[in-house]
């Protein structure tokens, strides 16, 4: 009985290990958020800005063990705001910040002038 009792409350003791962390990133570039939850090989949920997110080629969800990756690929501004990692009812938030174009894309416009 004690083992049985055991298990429960280890499921029961769902929260962040590690929290998410603020972000910030230029344009067109990738934006990584990670966080470690308490039970190992669970499923969580992410959202941007109150909206879930879903694997495609620009958000890559993953999870090796009790760790779990946001991949945001090409960051766009209009992504900026809160990003949110949901574990059964624990929730960890973080702010993603997206800046002006990265300066590889900067110097791309660039045009030079001679006199």
């Amino acid at each position: 009985m004690l083992p049985r009792f055991c298990q429960l409350l280890t499921l029961l003791q769902r929260y962040f290990v590690r929290p998410l962390n603020d972000v910030t990133v230029k344009e067109k570039e990738t934006a990584v958020f990670e966080c470690e939850v308490s039970v190992a090989k669970v499923p969580i949920k992410w959202y941007i800005n109150g909206t879930e997110v879903v694997n495609s080629p620009t958000h890559n969800v993953s999870m090796e063990k009790a760790v779990h990756t946001l991949r945001i690929e090409k960051a766009q501004k209009d992504e900026a705001g809160e990003v949110m990692a949901k574990f059964y009812k624990a929730e960890s938030r973080a702010q993603l910040t997206v800046t002006g174009s990265s300066s590889v894309d900067t110097l791309h416009f660039l045009s030079v002038s001679q006199h």
